[in-house]
């Protein structure tokens, strides 16, 4: 029910957005075709890159993760060439996991 009604809320923002940002476009000179193909290719371009930015996000969080908790633990250790070792092969599965999922 939540998503339902987030989803009205947007449409009941956007829907005059759109309509105002059309009219902008018509009174600076654009034609009819060429204010409707700008907000096409406009809502196109934030729909790629919000796409994009969702992947990326996907993809990038396990090194994060290792990075933030893993790392240290290598540096403070007594036996850091082993634990290196562990995490270029824990690298190399998670990159094979990426490469995986995107193909």
């Amino acid at each position: 029910m939540i998503g339902a009604t987030t989803t009205l809320a947007c449409f009941a923002h956007e829907i005059p957005h759109e309509i105002a940002d059309y009219s902008i476009l018509i009174r600076s000179g654009f034609t009819k075709r060429q204010a409707m193909q700008s907000q096409f290719l406009t809502a196109v371009g934030a729909f790629v890159s919000s796409t994009i930015s969702r992947t990326l996000e996907c993809l990038v969080r396990p090194f994060l993760i290792v990075i933030v908790v893993r790392v240290p633990r290598i540096i403070s250790s007594t036996n850091a060439q082993f634990l290196l070792f562990g995490e270029l092969i824990f690298f190399a599965s998670l990159f094979g996991h990426m490469f995986q999922q995107v193909g």
